[in-house]
């Protein structure tokens, strides 16, 4: 039988301040993969609240990573500036970006590309919002959203540019980033009023 697959195998630790990934061994099928992880499950050391296992399969004789990555991303050159589709999910995009780009099934294919682009997909869904918030005499409250950027860099930027306008750098303090997570929501529980005599 030919061996076109190789799988991974990784035990994952986690605690308070990390995970970390350690190789346990490259096999040839799943059941001598299995055999593995049930000898370590069995051993007392194995612990299954912060012990997990991670199976990575690569194909066999082809590369990842073939036209390099953009380093600021840390993601392969040829899935730069792919757009994320708002509706998407990260694993979608990366399955969508990786089976346009080698045409295999990376449900069950998965390598250091897809992950990556995991990663990258859940930092691009955080948005940031500049906003201007301030009461006047009567607590009447007026808060003005100044605008919405993509990058934490950018939304600074923006926010010192905007100190220097008439109106808003006499209030400087009021000027504020909030940061968002695309498609999650807010106030799930509701909220109250207060009113203060």
């Amino acid at each position: 039988m030919k061996l076109l697959y190789v799988r991974f195998l990784y035990l994952v630790h986690q605690n308070i301040k990390e995970t970390s990934y350690k190789l346990l061994g490259i096999f040839s099928s799943m059941k001598k993969l299995g055999e593995v992880i049930d000898s370590i499950k069995n051993n007392p050391d194995f612990n299954q609240e912060s012990d997990d296992f991670l199976i990575e399969t690569h194909p066999l004789n082809e590369s990842d990573w073939n036209e390099g990555f953009v380093l600021d991303e840390n993601i392969p050159f040829w899935a730069y500036n792919k757009p994320i589709f708002l509706a998407e999910t990260a694993k979608k995009y990366a399955e969508r970006l990786c089976n346009e780009k080698h045409r295999i099934d990376y449900m069950t294919h998965r390598n250091s590309e897809y992950d990556s682009l995991i990663k990258y997909a859940e930092k691009e869904k955080i948005i940031y919002v500049l906003m201007h918030s301030y009461e006047d005499a009567e607590d009447n409250e007026y808060t003005k959203l100044l605008g919405v950027y993509s990058n934490l860099e950018l939304a600074i930027k923006e926010k010192e540019r905007y100190s220097k306008l008439p109106g808003f750098r006499n209030m400087q303090e009021n000027l504020y980033i909030d940061e968002f997570t695309i498609n999650d929501k807010r106030w799930e529980d509701g909220f109250v009023t207060c009113y203060y005599s």
